[in-house]
């Protein structure tokens, strides 16, 4: 693992942001992604955790390396007090997890209740441009999937002025049905989290918010 300090705040190499407590789900995917890669030496990978596995984290990255991608484990309760005034949202903890049940009309009575559980990490991927603003633009990579070809084509998308871009072939989940108002984004964001895995190239959705 690179330790080079200057690695995370450069905007020519690929910056890929992670929101996990998870170690093993974390590592899966920067494995993955970085054993597909070209070049790993371009890729930085920024995991944000809670404080609660911040240290566990952060060892377990220390002794593992993953070719020459480097690799920053970044405690998200210390980013949110050093912008307390935007990242405030009645005192959650980015480690608490709701559970929200819908009830759906017309399904059997075995399957009437739908299930969807919403973490507060949701909230903070709209405050990645304070997290990193020397960053022009980073790919938010989630932690339940295994990428399976090289992802530095998405670094040349044509973002054409929009500021966030997404799978456009995924079914639309519980926790992303959100509306969140943007201030001054000067960041732009490829979110991965659904690729299919039948689909020969990446399809995005981009849209201004």
């Amino acid at each position: 693992m690179d330790l080079s300090s200057d690695k995370y705040v450069s905007p020519s190499l690929q910056h890929y942001v992670i929101f996990s407590n998870n170690i093993l789900a974390s590592s899966v995917v920067i494995n993955s992604t970085v054993m597909h890669a070209k070049e790993s030496s371009k890729q930085v990978f920024h995991v944000l955790t809670s404080g609660q596995n911040y240290y566990a984290m952060k060892l377990w990255f220390f002794r593992n390396s993953y070719k020459e991608a480097t690799i920053q484990v970044m405690n998200i309760e210390d980013l949110n007090r050093e912008i307390h005034d935007v990242a405030n949202s009645g005192h959650q903890s980015s480690n608490d997890e709701y559970r929200v049940s819908v009830h759906r009309v017309g399904k059997p009575q075995t399957t009437q209740m739908d299930t969807d559980y919403i973490s507060v990490f949701g909230e903070i991927h709209f405050l990645l441009p304070q997290f990193f603003p020397d960053l022009k633009s980073v790919v938010v990579v989630g932690d339940d999937i295994v990428v399976k070809e090289d992802l530095s084509p998405l670094w040349s998308i044509n973002m054409e002025g929009k500021v966030i871009g997404a799978p456009s072939f995924c079914s639309l989940k519980l926790g992303q049905l959100k509306i969140i108002w943007l201030r001054k984004v000067s960041m732009k964001v490829l979110a991965v989290g659904c690729l299919d895995s039948t689909e020969t190239s990446l399809k995005f959705t981009i849209g201004r918010f």
